[in-house]
């Protein structure tokens, strides 16, 4: 099972912990994106068009690859990537393609209500997403 982690690029303490608690419960990060972000910042308007592009769509691909979309709300209020990642997430949960997951802060935007999950606390929403891996694991 694939999961996409989204958060901000402000907050890599953060996204850190809980894409590697992902990874010990067997989840395929479909990108770690906070790699590329901390070598070049979360939003680098220096780089050229192309190479801006090139990053927004393979960020973008790799939540069309996840079966689970997670969004960190951050703390800091000034992340936008993440909430764009989000609302493509709920886009494509509209057809059933992925389960979309909010967690922290989620009264911070009204669209968090419409996360097919929202929880006051990122140990909360990782719990949930253990079961809900371990639910769909068939038996051998």
């Amino acid at each position: 099972m694939k999961i996409y982690i989204a958060g901000s690029s402000n907050e890599l303490e953060t996204v850190r912990p809980w894409i590697t608690a992902c990874k010990d419960i067997g989840l395929d990060i479909t990108l770690d994106w906070t790699i590329p972000v901390e070598k070049q910042g979360g939003n680098p308007t220096n780089l050229p068009e192309e190479e801006r592009q090139g990053f927004a769509i393979e960020d973008l691909t790799a939540v069309e690859q996840a079966d689970i979309f997670w969004l960190l709300v951050p703390s800091n209020h000034t992340s936008r990537g993440c909430w764009v990642e989000f609302g493509y997430a709920r886009a494509m949960a509209l057809s059933n393609e992925i389960i979309t997951i909010a967690s922290g802060d989620i009264k911070v935007s009204i669209f968090t209500a419409v996360a097919d999950y929202a929880f006051l606390a990122h140990q909360q929403a990782f719990e949930f997403i253990r079961q809900y891996v371990d639910s769909k694991k068939v038996p051998a």
